[in-house]
């Protein structure tokens, strides 16, 4: 990760991370733990466009798919029972959304490429609300 993507990271960390933070614990429940590998999001030569990354592809699809589930209050408990932890990450460098999520024994992980398909926001939603909705 280099000097540019590092500053990038550092500011979406302490101006939008915490935000997007709660709207997800609202939504899990406050004893969800919330783990970001960072260094994984960070690609370098990714400083121009890593910000519309991590809010498009990890959160905003994450929130509005949890969304999906707690439309009620059967979804609502079913995530906060359900869904201890979330993993986010980039392992394996997926960039469809359809591989992007896998949920095991409580974790729900999102292990997607930071600078793919942007704006496939509702395939993202789509797939996640799909497995949740198998698993819950």
């Amino acid at each position: 990760m280099g000097l540019q993507e590092k500053r990038v990271v550092k500011t979406f960390q302490e101006e939008k991370f915490p935000d997007f933070k709660k709207q997800i614990e609202e939504l899990t429940g406050e004893n969800t733990s919330i783990e970001v590998d960072w260094e994984a999001l960070t690609v370098d030569g990714t400083a121009n466009f890593l910000e519309a990354g991590l809010e498009k592809v990890y959160f905003i699809s994450l929130i509005e798919g949890l969304k999906t589930i707690a439309i009620d209050d059967m979804g609502k408990e079913a995530l906060q029972e359900a869904v201890t932890k979330i993993i986010i990450t980039n392992t394996n460098s997926v960039s469809l959304a359809k591989n992007a999520y896998k949920f095991e024994n409580g974790a729900l992980t999102v292990d997607h490429k930071p600078g793919t398909n942007h704006d496939a926001i509702p395939d993202r939603i789509k797939a996640l609300e799909e497995l949740l909705s198998q698993n819950l």
